[in-house]
């Protein structure tokens, strides 16, 4: 593809707009010239477009093709490591999480325990020195149980964190409130396309488009 060959091309195309201009569609006669500039002179245009561009196009696409497939085959073996450390990593979190859990489960129990054993100690005490009331009253109260916290220890590691995302499956389609069901337009568009104003689909109203088709000549 020259420059000279394409700056031809491009006065061409210019042509075709300032003549496409000079079309007014009044009569029969006039529609007709209208179809013939259509079918005609802007199909050879297009057909020399083509013949400039289409080899420089398909080059292009090769090229591309080729090193898209070229940075896939080199990335690959990253994506799986990365995969593999993943993998590894989040099994380890989820680990430790279960461990932390079952740590504050026990050191949970423990404190109450404790807590639970100076209540009563406090209430025997009272009860020694002959304060009823207060023994009753200490026997009677809730057992405050101080708080004990343990958290899981997942380093932090510059550049690598962690997230959390939400996801769902359904357990029954037809339990699913309406609003949250999708139209299957690829489907309809399929019948409206074969059935054309015979289509009978509650809730879809078929209406027609209109256009003009060059064909080649």
């Amino acid at each position: 593809m020259t420059t000279v060959e394409t700056t031809t091309v491009e006065r061409e195309g210019l042509a075709l707009v300032t003549r496409s201009r000079e079309f007014a569609v009044v009569d029969a006669p006039s529609y007709a010239a209208a179809g013939e500039f259509l079918a005609g002179i802007i199909k050879v245009y297009r057909r020399n477009v083509a013949t400039l561009c289409d080899p420089a196009v398909e080059a292009a696409h090769a090229a591309h093709k080729a090193a898209v497939a070229m940075r896939k085959k080199l990335d690959a073996p990253a994506d799986e490591a990365e995969r593999v450390v993943k993998t590894a990593m989040l099994t380890w979190r989820a680990a430790e999480r279960r461990r932390a859990a079952e740590a504050q489960r026990a050191a949970d129990d423990a404190a109450r325990k404790d807590a639970e054993a100076r209540q009563l100690e406090e209430a025997a005490a009272a009860e020694r020195a002959g304060d009823h009331a207060a023994a009753e009253a200490l026997a009677a109260a809730p057992t405050f149980v101080p708080p004990v916290l343990v958290a899981p220890t997942i380093p932090k590691v510059e550049g690598i964190s962690a997230r959390k995302t939400w996801d769902f499956r359904v357990t029954n389609l037809a339990a699913v409130p309406r609003e949250y069901l999708l139209l299957d337009a690829v489907k309809v568009r399929k019948i409206v396309q074969a059935m054309g104003a015979q289509t009978a689909i509650p809730g879809v109203e078929v209406f027609e488009r209109s256009g003009i088709n060059a064909g080649a000549r």
